[in-house]
């Protein structure tokens, strides 16, 4: 076992507080997702370096691009528009 392989361990444990946020605002659930895919995109990166697997390095980078695209960046969270000026 080397250090990428202990970092991704780490950071799927550091994963299971985000599930609390279940039962709260859906403010704070779409924050939660979007925490969770970007760190489960690095999990898989260190899955990546540590194992050197080039594949599973392309599909954290598609996982990061898609979770955040799912997202709908700032736009999908409520009363984010009066924060960015944006309009719907």
């Amino acid at each position: 076992m080397n250090w990428y392989l202990a970092a991704a361990l780490v950071l799927q444990v550091a994963l299971i507080p985000a599930r609390g946020c279940a039962g709260v605002l859906a403010g704070a659930r779409m924050v939660a997702l979007g925490l969770a895919g970007s760190v489960q995109a690095l999990a898989i990166l260190c899955l990546a370096v540590g194992y050197r697997e080039p594949g599973l390095a392309s599909m954290a980078v598609v996982l990061a691009a898609l979770s955040q695209r799912r997202l709908g960046g700032l736009r999908a969270i409520p009363g984010a528009v009066a924060v960015t000026g944006g309009t719907r």
